[in-house]
């Protein structure tokens, strides 16, 4: 087992039924890492969670940070490039976390490199170099 004190840890705080709860993304024992509590805040959210913060903390180099800001940008974005669209409304957790104006233009900003992307393997798979 590594120390515990020299790596990043990950927790989520969230509302259900108007009560608090704290998530941790695994057990204190276990390895913590970005990708284990993304897969938690995405299944909290869906689960119907109000997400009010995500935190990343490592009490060996003794930094702290909210992260609740990136975690939205990074879903927003994975959600754009698998092809969602958005036409009523963003998902609650990302349209709190950075906002419906900056949630648009995150949106359209995915789906512009989307398309240019598209545009690159069309004319590559065509025999053109892009």
């Amino acid at each position: 087992m590594s120390s515990l004190s020299d790596r990043t840890f990950y927790f989520v705080l969230a509302r259900t039924n108007g009560r608090n709860s704290v998530e941790f993304s695994r057990e204190l024992d276990e390895p913590t890492d970005r990708a284990a509590t993304f897969d938690l805040v995405k299944e909290m959210a869906n689960d119907g969670y109000e997400i009010i913060t995500i935190s990343a903390f490592n009490p060996h180099e003794g930094h702290a940070q909210d992260i609740t800001e990136d975690f939205a940008r990074e879903w927003l974005a994975e959600l754009t490039a698998e092809g969602h669209r958005f036409d009523l409304e963003f998902p609650p957790f990302i349209e709190s976390a950075i906002g419906l104006g900056d949630a648009e233009q995150i949106r359209r900003e995915c789906e512009a490199s989307a398309e240019e992307d598209r545009r690159e393997t069309a004319l590559m798979v065509g025999g053109v170099a892009a």
